[in-house]
């Protein structure tokens, strides 16, 4: 998320939020290699901050479930507030009310968030517009919302199993605990019960999706009742529409969410690319929730891993002989996937079952994939939905700035380059950077102790971002020939160089596999920013992820200087580059028989041939079948390897 962005020619800079720190009580996670992890530190969340146009392009979507049975009531908002005499009620009478209406939100912050997708967002909707009330931002300080959005008498036919299901389009600041955004059902507009309906997405994050609750436990049999909707915090907005009271079922599960975990223990963390010498046991947990009115009897999380469509794994584990509607139970598998089918593609499914047929099989099941390559290691699927770097954060503008990631390595290896995703915005052009490896000395009672206990490790010469950059991968060497022992390590991407009005550094976030890190389930938070600027420079803990891998080397050494005149390093050219995918490689000085391989970004082979070069060579290579991006060109004799950027356009 930046800062900052276009709209024409006209840059909009908008005013920094106030920084929430959060003060962690105590953080204990036991890591693979024995240690204990005592650190104790501050969570920095993200503040109010302008959205990009990458960040609204995706959207976290629900699954729509089909009506279970009967519709009893539906709003639309075709006929604003009044079908139903909904009233808004702002407590704190600022007169910040929900208003019905066919427009985006507005506000300082939300200058581009569109109007909600809904079924009916045409004919109108309810708005909450939390951002817009605090432009411009008040002299005192943002003001937290404090409005009800609530119902008239809803008159429904008495049924057993009552469902309300509505779309909503939203994005909240600045925590997850303290902040509300709840819907309240009642029998009487008097007494009332309370559901959270944040879905356990984090803070700053554009939400758009179809929810559904079962309110049974209040409505069950009852011919009326009351719906409002609630939120306390300042930003940025809540919209509302296609409210739907279902009759519902008497047997479902759901399958809250399916966690996974490389390591020895719950949920340390989860890789999407890890490399076969680094491989750790796969640990399995879910919640599973009973949404059927019927008591569900054995109720078990069963989970299988299959490589290519072949299954390699399965297990099924039970806390619970039953569970009551409403009820949820978080079980554990004790039996890991110990890891040993090598290299490929899995999935990892999960199923919530019982002993009754559940009516809706897409809610109980969830699948999560990775892969096991020959050096990458990584968090993201290589898909951007979001920009994040140090000056999101307040005092993250100065040079000296970073934000970073965990990795755990199981054994002892080399590092030989990191990569880290542009997000698409110029304002990144120019901007100077270093990739850093940090050591992670989790026995640490600060954070900053973790840190400067465990030292530099690893860190590459300074690199300034150019155009040809923008959206795309730059890979930059860290070698050193030292082999990283067994621990935790942070692979960091430090700005060299101060932010300003023209020139901001910003990663590719990857929000849609965020969820799968331990944020939300522990505190042993995995990634990091260092803010330069702020009156105490610190390391502080952020539940964005941003997109900076690894590269490990398979070799005993990742130099590319031979002691045998077998030397790689700037023997061949690559011409022209960037180019539409037809190039040649010009060798010169070379007297040997030599592997030429070119790698994708997550470390596929897409080209492979063994040369002989004789002095000198033009190789031309044809690769305009693939997908516009980043190459690398990968030079091998057995002693050494030189590896080169192309990119195609």
């Amino acid at each position: 998320m930046l800062k900052c962005l276009y709209l024409g020619k006209q840059k909009l800079k908008p005013m920094k939020g106030f920084s929430l720190l959060i003060g962690l009580q105590l953080l204990f996670i036991t890591v693979s290699y024995g240690q204990q992890d005592s650190v104790r530190d501050n969570l920095l969340d993200l503040m109010p901050a302008a959205i990009s146009v990458d960040e609204l392009k995706y959207k976290i979507l629900a699954t729509p479930n089909k009506a279970q049975g009967d519709t009893l009531f539906y709003e639309d908002f075709g006929n604003g507030f009044s079908t139903n005499n909904w009233r808004t009620t702002d407590t704190s009478n600022k007169g910040f009310d929900w208003i019905y209406t066919t427009l985006a939100p507005g506000g300082q912050y939300s200058i581009i968030a569109t109007p909600i997708a809904s079924t009916t967002s045409a004919n109108g909707f309810a708005s909450l517009r939390s951002d817009f009330y605090n432009t411009p931002t008040p002299t005192s300080g943002f003001i937290n919302m404090d409005n009800y959005l609530t119902s008239g008498p809803i008159v429904i036919t008495p049924t057993k199993v009552v469902i309300l299901q509505w779309q909503q389009s939203f994005r909240y600041c600045c925590n997850a605990i303290t902040e509300r955004m709840e819907v309240q059902v009642s029998t009487d507009s008097i007494n009332w019960i309370t559901y959270d309906v944040k879905g356990g997405n984090t803070p700053n994050t554009f939400v758009d999706e179809k929810k559904q609750l079962n309110i049974t436990s209040i409505a069950s049999y009852e011919d009326t009742i009351y719906v409002r909707f609630y939120q306390s915090a300042s930003h940025y907005f809540w919209m509302i529409d296609d409210i739907v009271i279902l009759e519902g079922i008497d047997n479902q599960l759901e399958l809250v969410k399916g966690l996974s975990s490389f390591g020895t223990v719950d949920r340390e963390g989860f890789y999407t690319k890890i490399p076969l010498h680094l491989l750790q046991p796969l640990q399995f947990s879910g919640e599973i929730k009973n949404v059927g009115a019927a008591v569900s009897t054995n109720p078990k999380l069963k989970v299988n891993v299959k490589k290519g469509g072949v299954m390699v794994y399965s297990d099924s584990a039970s806390n619970k002989n039953s569970l009551n509607l409403n009820e949820s139970d978080t079980v554990r598998l004790l039996l890991p996937y110990s890891n040993h089918d090598g290299f490929g593609d899995y999935s990892i499914n999960y199923f919530a079952a019982a002993d009754s047929v559940n009516t809706i099989d897409s809610l109980t099941s969830q699948s999560i994939s990775f892969s096991v390559t020959d050096t990458v290691f990584a968090k993201d699927y290589g898909v951007s939905g979001g920009a994040i770097g140090p000056g999101a954060y307040l005092g993250g503008d100065d040079a000296g700035s970073s934000i970073g990631t965990r990795y755990s390595f199981r054994f002892g290896t080399i590092v030989s380059t990191m990569s880290f995703y542009v997000s698409p915005s110029t304002l990144n052009v120019g901007a100077v950077v270093s990739a850093k490896i940090w050591g992670f000395d989790p026995s640490q009672s600060t954070l900053n102790g973790a840190f400067s206990v465990g030292g530099l490790k690893q860190s590459s010469l300074p690199y300034t971002i150019q155009a040809s950059d923008l959206g795309t991968w730059v890979t930059l060497n860290v070698c050193n020939n030292n082999i990283l022992p067994a621990g935790m390590y942070v692979a960091a991407i430090e700005q060299l160089n101060n932010n300003t009005t023209s020139v901001e550094l910003s990663l590719g976030r990857s929000i849609n596999s965020e969820y799968l890190q331990p944020n939300d389930q522990t505190v042993g938070y995995s990634s990091f920013v260092y803010t330069a600027g702020s009156t105490t420079p610190e390391w502080n803990w952020i539940t964005a992820l941003p997109m900076i891998r690894i590269n490990t080397t398979i070799y005993n050494s990742c130099r590319l200087v031979s002691v045998n005149n077998d030397e790689l390093v700037g023997s061949y050219t690559i011409n022209p580059n960037p180019s539409d995918g037809h190039f040649r490689l010009e060798f010169k000085d070379l007297n040997f028989r030599i592997n030429l391989s070119i790698r994708n970004v997550i470390g596929q082979v897409v080209y492979n041939e063994d040369i002989s070069v004789n002095n000198t060579l033009t190789k031309n290579i044809d690769l305009s079948n693939l997908d516009k991006g980043v190459y690398f060109v990968s030079l091998d004799n057995g002693v050494n390897r030189e590896v080169q950027k192309v990119i195609i356009k």
